[in-house]
C-alpha cells in the first residue's frame, strides 16, 4: 500500500514540474539560453526514452538547450556535469 502511495506521489510531483515549466514558462530570448539536463536511471525501462524524446522536444521547442544522459542505476552518475 505504501509503494502505491510512493508511485502516487512521485507522479504527481513530476506532473507538477513539467506543468510549471512548460505551462507558465516563457519563451527564451537567444542571448539568454538556458540549459537543461535531464538525468534517468537507465534507458532499458521502457519508460524512460519515451519521456526522454518527449521531454528533450517540449524544452527545445520552447528555446532551451538540452542534455540527457542515462545514469545506469549509478547515483553518483545522476549529477549532469558540464563544462560551462
Amino acid at each position: 500500500m505504501s509503494n502505491k502511495i510512493a508511485r502516487l506521489v512521485a507522479a504527481s510531483l513530476l506532473l507538477v514540474m513539467v506543468v510549471s515549466l512548460f505551462g507558465v514558462s516563457p519563451r527564451v530570448k537567444a542571448a539568454d539560453k538556458v540549459k537543461v539536463g535531464l538525468s534517468f536511471s537507465d534507458f532499458a525501462t521502457e519508460r524512460w526514452p519515451n519521456e526522454d524524446k518527449l521531454m528533450t522536444k517540449l524544452l527545445q521547442d520552447k528555446g532551451y538547450d538540452v542534455v540527457s544522459q542515462q545514469a545506469n542505476h549509478d547515483r553518483n552518475s545522476r549529477m549532469i556535469r558540464s563544462k560551462t
